[in-house]
């Protein structure tokens, strides 16, 4: 069960550059646009979450894959699940607790009642069970609360628990089993994109009350469902990107990939097809895994680059970096509520102000994330570990 592995260490940045593009998606949804309503580029970001559980896939199997290959032993289980919660829960509890001390004090200032239908549909006591038990975007809720950004943290949970189950099948019969899961999985995240997703907007928009100006920035036929089905759209990445590990482990494409300027390829053609929402959805998914690969298997310039102190330590406090920022951006709602000066959508958009904006946000962060990593996030994890 004590298998050593070899670290990977470009895959580290690409958490961090995936976590910082959350960051700039979120401040353009929650508080300005960045972009025209015709550009989907910056609304496209919402797939970096996908990108993280395909980036998970091809590490659980990096890592633990060998605890499962030949059969589900009840001590690899605990302890593979005792170590994923480790670096889950301690950071996510945190979080949790800090909203619901605003919350608490904003209850003893106005009115919740009188509060944003947002507000009170994501601060919903109904789910704070869901939330401490890592289920809350399992299908109870219509959408993500308190720590909105934890939804993803819940569905990474459950396919933690699924990891030993498909690991141990792909090793049966492996390419017929491995190419069965491909093809289910991209089957199933166009079903998503085309069925599901806009009878889940159809419904929402419905009990919501959302307007056509609210809805005016985003894109239609996405994978972007955050309960429920989130789970079928995280197993499908998570899929990928075991497969992905295997087609790493095989070299397969590695002379053509090795090379820097794919990573560059890669990202702009995801960022050129965005603009104009000319990509499906789905089709992220495959791509990400050719960029995992194309890291992975990096050499020269880039490697260097990637390597290097500052997206190294991005990597290293990307976990930081996503569970706090959403935390950040709700204090912001909650103190401008307090005080009565929430504000109104302008008549004019500055998107200079707006970038101006996302960018102090960015800086707030990773002051934040820093300081979390350092006395929070990696202490528990290890502390955790030891028990």
């Amino acid at each position: 069960m004590n298998h050593q592995t070899k670290f990977i260490p470009s895959l580290t940045p690409l958490r961090g550059i995936a976590a910082t593009l959350v960051v700039f998606f979120h401040y353009h949804i929650f508080i300005g646009p960045l972009t025209t309503p015709e550009n989907f580029m910056i609304s496209k970001l919402y797939l970096m979450v996908d990108l993280f559980f395909v980036l998970s896939g091809f590490i659980m199997v990096h890592v633990y894959g060998e605890w499962f290959k030949l059969k589900i032993e009840k001590g690899s289980f605990l302890k593979f699940i005792k170590a994923r919660f480790a670096r889950l829960y301690p950071l996510h509890i945190i979080t949790f607790f800090y909203l619901c001390m605003w919350i608490i004090y904003m209850k003893s200032q106005i009115v919740f009642g009188q509060t944003p239908a947002i507000i009170q549909n994501i601060f919903d006591n109904t789910a704070i069970f869901g939330v401490l038990t890592l289920t809350q975007a399992w299908g109870t809720h219509m959408e993500a609360t308190w720590n909105t950004a934890s939804w993803s943290i819940s569905v990474e949970f459950f396919l933690y628990l699924l990891f030993p189950f498909i690991a141990w099948v792909m090793n049966r019969r492996k390419h017929f089993i491995k190419i069965s899961l491909g093809i289910g999985a991209l089957i199933s995240l166009f079903y998503l994109s085309y069925v599901i997703e806009p009878e889940w907007i159809k419904e929402i928009t419905q009990q919501r009350h959302f307007t056509a100006e609210q809805m005016r920035y985003r894109p239609s036929n996405t994978i972007d469902v955050i309960t429920g089905f989130a789970l079928l759209r995280g197993l499908c990445s998570f899929i990928f990107g075991m497969i992905t590990y295997e087609l790493y482990k095989k070299g397969t494409g590695k002379q053509v990939l090795k090379h820097g300027h794919w990573f560059l390829v890669i990202w702009g053609g995801l960022f050129l097809f965005w603009f104009n929402d000319l990509l499906p959805d789905p089709l992220a998914i495959p791509i990400f895994s050719f960029l995992i690969l194309q890291v992975a298997y990096a050499e020269g310039y880039l490697r260097k680059v990637l390597n290097g102190k500052i997206f190294t330590y991005l990597g290293n406090i990307s976990y930081s970096i996503y569970m706090i920022h959403i935390p950040i951006i709700l204090t912001v709602f909650i103190v401008s509520l307090i005080k009565g000066e929430m504000p109104s959508s302008p008549d004019k958009i500055d998107f200079l102000q707006n970038w101006v904006g996302a960018f102090i946000l960015y800086v707030v962060v990773i002051f934040t994330a820093s300081v979390t990593y350092r006395f929070i996030e990696k202490p528990a994890r290890n502390k955790l570990r030891r028990i």
